[in-house]
């Protein structure tokens, strides 16, 4: 239908979510190969990892989850490297990072709040952004920076 932007599908245990664009799912047709460019693009992964206090997919009383997000390399400021994925356990988003394929991928995590002793719960400034604390609220760094 060309009346979406994309669709977001997650695993069972909410560990994984995918965002596809619109086009043809590779799982519904017999020869998915020879649709090309009809077929849909994977447009962003969010991950969630357990973390050492416990946490999952989606915030544990025990302390902040831990997220990664990743997108196809943006070529330009409307254009990004196509993941078109086949079969996506071998070629889609999470399979290319797992694989430390990020060659296409820009990674982000969140930023990992502080333990704060005076208030006795993890806290994360996002300066003048917020105007409530929430466990929702996060922000995203590059991976590799040493804010993150």
């Amino acid at each position: 239908s060309e009346s979406f932007l994309g669709k977001i599908r997650e695993n069972l245990v909410g560990s994984e979510c995918l965002l596809y664009g619109p086009g043809i799912n590779p799982k519904k047709v017999e020869f998915p190969s020879s649709f090309g460019e009809n077929l849909r693009t994977e447009n962003l992964a969010v991950l969630y990892a357990n973390n050492m206090w416990g946490g999952g997919a989606g915030e544990s009383a025990r302390g902040p989850r831990e997220m990664t997000v990743v997108i196809p390399t943006v070529m330009s400021p409307r254009e990004n490297i196509p993941i078109r994925p086949i079969d996506p356990k071998k070629e889609g988003i999470i399979a290319l990072y797992s694989r430390g394929l990020c060659k296409q991928l820009v990674c982000f995590q969140n930023k990992q709040p502080v333990w704060n002793k005076v208030l006795n719960k993890h806290t994360l400034s996002l300066g003048p952004r917020t105007r409530q604390a929430s466990v929702r609220n996060f922000q995203l760094v590059p991976k590799d920076s040493a804010d993150g």
